[in-house]
């Protein structure tokens, strides 16, 4: 009897040991796998976000403003170890304070590297590097060790306490073994009552399935805690998700106005042209300028300027369709594209917007100001007209000629 106890205590050892050492690496193999992936994910939308601010800056030649951007990335994500900016030549442009004995390996999943290429004409401009700590994923890893260990000694507390039952339960089976073998039907001698719930080898069935169940409720805390992990990482993506959308829409809209800009209407006016010559619709372009606008900061100052600018911003919204394009190109110059619009539509649009800017004061400081504008009118030739940029400059010629003619008033293209 002893040698049966004996075996099966040692099997119940083992084989709990067996399953809970299994499902901890396998469930620890997974964390991890997780873990590294999010922190890909993380990094990945970090220099994607970064690399198209940086890459406009360098093509306008804002080495300063890339330096300066990425000194607020560095203060922001403290999870950086280095950030690199170097040039065609391999020349540092912008590098943040680094351990001088920081070794990069490419393969890393905490570094990343980027190109970064001029949206217009698609020549490379530098190279960016980011390298982060990874204080996460060892944090990580201590906490769950932590939890390793404690449900080892959760589990030898479950065996201790199973075992002590065990033998409690061999001691009445022996019992019953010697009372069985002293059995005489005759003396009726039998002294054990009636036990309900089955028989030794059923409890221990029931008691191995008990702890089997306490083992799985802590499994089920380490599956909670890794879906709250997934549930942070997975806020903190769809944060810089929406940092992105926020920085790209910042980049392609002029702040003072709310009007596209010229970079975003130079990439979408080259679609909507395209897309025109593709199915032989027309499109027309119309370019205004304020009238004597120089003579107005010099009189008034430039924070009139600024409100004339958008003033006559306003009008443009008023008066054009909501299909259209509106941007500022210039300093106090305009464009507007209008898609399935030939020059005499929009001509005549071009002359609403001008007549009632002519007729419609601006009131400053109890002071009405006059404020003008002389506009070009063109159409988008789909045969000869390869790029948009040719389009631009017939409008701007045509306004030229509006300004020589006497200013405040539209020609157009004949």
């Amino acid at each position: 009897m002893r040698s049966i106890e004996f075996k099966i205590v040692i099997s119940v050892i083992v084989f709990t040991i067996f399953i809970v050492a299994l499902e901890r690496i396998q469930l620890s193999k997974s964390v991890e796998e997780q873990f590294i992936n999010s922190q890909k994910s993380k990094h990945d939308l970090l220099i994607n976000t970064i690399s198209p601010i940086v890459s406009l800056n360098l093509s306008l030649g804002l080495d300063t403003a890339s330096i300066d951007y990425l000194e607020q990335i560095r203060r922001q994500n403290s999870d950086l170890k280095l950030i690199r900016l170097t040039d065609l030549n391999n020349k540092i442009i912008y590098e943040s304070n680094v351990d001088k004995y920081l070794e990069v390996d490419p393969n890393d999943y905490n570094y990343c590297v980027r190109t970064l290429m001029d949206d217009f004409t698609q020549k490379k401009l530098a190279k960016i590097e980011l390298h982060f700590s990874d204080f996460a994923y060892r944090d990580m890893q201590i906490r769950n060790q932590e939890i390793g260990i404690n449900i080892v000694l959760i589990t030898a507390l479950l065996l201790s306490i199973f075992i002590f039952f065990l033998k409690h339960e061999f001691k009445a089976l022996k019992k019953l073994t010697t009372d069985v073998l002293l059995y005489d039907p005759k003396l009726n001698n039998f002294p054990l009552e009636e036990v309900k719930g089955g028989d030794e080898v059923s409890l221990i069935h029931n008691a191995i399935i008990s702890m089997v169940t306490k083992i799985n409720l802590y499994t089920n805390l380490l599956n909670t805690h890794k879906t709250l992990l997934e549930e942070r990482v997975k806020e903190r993506t769809l944060e810089l998700e929406r940092s992105n959308r926020e920085l790209k829409l910042l980049a392609s809209v002029d702040p003072l106005t709310d009007l596209y800009n010229r970079r975003y209407f130079l990439k979408t006016a080259e679609k909507v042209s395209e897309i025109a010559r593709r199915n032989q619709t027309k499109v027309s372009i119309i370019m205004l300028d304020i009238d004597k606008f120089k003579a107005v900061n010099d009189t008034y100052g430039h924070k009139v300027g600024d409100e004339v600018i958008m003033f006559v911003a306003a009008a443009l919204k008023k008066m054009t369709r909501r299909s259209d394009i509106i941007c500022r190109f210039g300093g106090e110059e305009f464009l507007v594209l209008f898609p399935e619009t030939n020059v005499d539509g929009a001509y005549i649009i071009a002359e609403k917007l001008r007549t009632f800017l002519e007729i419609t004061p601006m009131k400053v400081d109890e002071k009405l100001i006059n404020v003008t504008v002389s506009i070009g009118v063109t159409e988008c030739d789909s045969q000869s007209d390869v790029s948009i940029e040719n389009v631009i400059n017939r409008a701007d010629n045509l306004m030229y000629q509006a300004k020589e003619s006497g200013r405040n008033r539209t020609c157009k293209q004949k």
